[in-house]
């Protein structure tokens, strides 16, 4: 059979946890899931491609051009909850223009399955873990088989909506192949911070250990992958597509700590030239692991700091001290290696100066980077409260138009709080020290254009914010109400 993965471009959205700038100027980053599903079906002997629209700058025409030259059986693609609308979009698009059958998966569908299956575009869909079932399916649409016995499949008969139950004990992380990376262009990838071609991202570890009640990996089962097989598939990276640069996408890397040792030793032993990254907690990392990763290539490690009120990192299930940060932060830029901090503004209880106090703890502290999120009710997330999860049933259902979700205790309005975090922006980054280091760390003007693209976004964004905040204020007979 075959079968084009298909990974649309997306946008800021007004319920987003980030500042347009911050969305659409961070990174574009490969599609490693959509490339794992490839990678399986060429296994299984089938012929496949992937077209990633925004990375190639591919116009509507284009994409339906490049799908007719394929000759493509099944379309498949990734559905997230915050870009459902725009993706499905693109699914109706091709389906009126090429008729082609249409498979998705991802925590969209698993967290949603009814609403994401009721748009008649879709024809099917994976809910939990769909990689040890893909090729019982493709055997199944290409044979005319029964569905029914196919764990987490989502499809229709007569009309209606069959839901098979997904078979978790089934995931066996260890088998997943190497990403199908030869499909894609790698040259054309990057993160804001990044410093090298090529660019590529991996996961060693699938979920979190951890409970914090922001976020949405939180619920998802924890797993993690042999480490043998994590530098095969870096090795390959390195050898075969000459890629120089790896930020790992786990959400906490250093959760073990002697497997990271396992890593940074294997990666020595390997002599490869190769700078990495990764998402880590305060807590789980000391300064003599520190000094092994960057012996490894670790040049940036991202840490979820959030707030310097211990209150505040109680009612948000983030067990951490913050008395410890500073130290790991200064063991962290004694190692050489970057640490960029992670600050969530609008929390449950705060006021004006609690979110100033974060700002300011941000800049007193040892950090090359920081990115600034409002904290929001993620879907499947413990703070996403009931009247939450019926809007983004809704959305997916209905398309009901997009708007910003309150948590539940918040103080102030979205607009204040979203112009407070143009601020914490505008106070970290336009500092000379700040100026200073990034100017001293560029390695080629491609990354100063990215800089000064990302600065006048932010620039223009506060006055904007600002006038956001005006429109909501009323004035009757001299007299102002907020």
């Amino acid at each position: 059979m075959k079968i084009v993965l298909i990974f649309p471009p997306y946008s800021h959205r007004k319920f987003s946890e980030n500042l347009p700038f911050v969305d659409n100027e961070f990174g574009i980053y490969p599609p490693l899931n959509l490339l794992i599903v490839a990678a399986i079906l060429e296994k299984a002997g089938h012929k496949v491609s992937v077209i990633d629209i925004k990375a190639e700058k591919l116009s509507k025409n284009e994409v339906i051009q490049q799908i007719k030259l394929l000759d493509a059986d099944l379309s498949g693609f990734m559905l997230t909850t915050y870009m459902f609308n725009e993706t499905l979009e693109w699914i109706r698009f091709i389906k009126a223009n090429t008729g082609i059958k249409t498979l998705v998966g991802g925590i969209n569908i698993n967290l949603y399955p009814e609403e994401t299956m009721s748009h008649i575009e879709i024809d099917f869909g994976f809910r939990g873990e769909a990689y040890p079932n893909l090729e019982k399916f493709i055997e199944a649409l290409e044979k005319g088989k029964d569905y029914s016995k196919i764990p987490g499949l989502c499809y229709r008969n007569k009309n209606k909506i069959i839901l098979n139950e997904p078979d978790q004990s089934s995931f066996d992380y260890d088998s997943l192949p190497i990403p199908a990376r030869h499909l894609i262009d790698n040259s054309l990838y990057y993160s804001f911070p990044s410093r090298r071609k090529n660019f590529t991202i991996i996961t060693t570890t699938k979920g979190c250990p951890h409970n914090c009640n922001f976020c949405a990996i939180a619920p998802l089962p924890y797993y993690s992958r042999n480490i043998n097989l994590v530098i095969e598939e870096i090795i390959k990276c390195y050898n075969d597509f000459n890629i120089r640069e790896i930020e790992i996408f786990d959400a906490n890397f250093t959760a073990n700590r002697k497997r990271v040792i396992e890593f940074c030793e294997k990666i020595i032993q390997s002599g490869i030239d190769m700078v990495f990254a990764c998402r880590s907690r305060i807590d789980t990392v000391d300064p003599e692991l520190l000094r092994l990763m960057r012996k490894a290539g670790f040049e940036r490690i991202y840490f979820g700091i959030e707030t310097p009120s211990k209150k505040t990192l109680k009612l948000l299930n983030k067990q951490l001290e913050p008395c410890l940060v500073e130290n790991i932060l200064k063991s962290s830029t004694l190692a050489d290696i970057e640490p960029l901090g992670f600050f969530m503004l609008g929390n449950p209880g705060e006021g004006i100066r609690d979110i100033l106090r974060t700002i300011f703890y941000s800049i007193k502290l040892p950090l090359s980077y920081a990115q600034f999120c409002m904290t929001i009710p993620k879907p499947g997330s413990a703070i996403s409260q009931d009247e939450n999860e019926k809007y983004w049933k809704s959305f997916i259902k209905d398309n009901i138009p997009e708007r910003p979700l309150s948590v539940k205790g918040r103080k102030l309005s979205t607009n204040t709080i979203v112009f407070l975090t143009y601020m914490a922006y505008l106070i970290f980054y336009i500092r000379p020290s700040i100026i200073i280091r990034r100017i001293k760390k560029l390695n080629s003007p491609y990354q100063l254009l990215r800089y000064f693209k990302a600065g006048f976004k932010m620039l223009y964004g506060i006055p904007l914010s600002i006038i956001k905040i005006l429109k909501n204020i009323k004035i009757f007979y001299g007299h102002t109400r907020y």
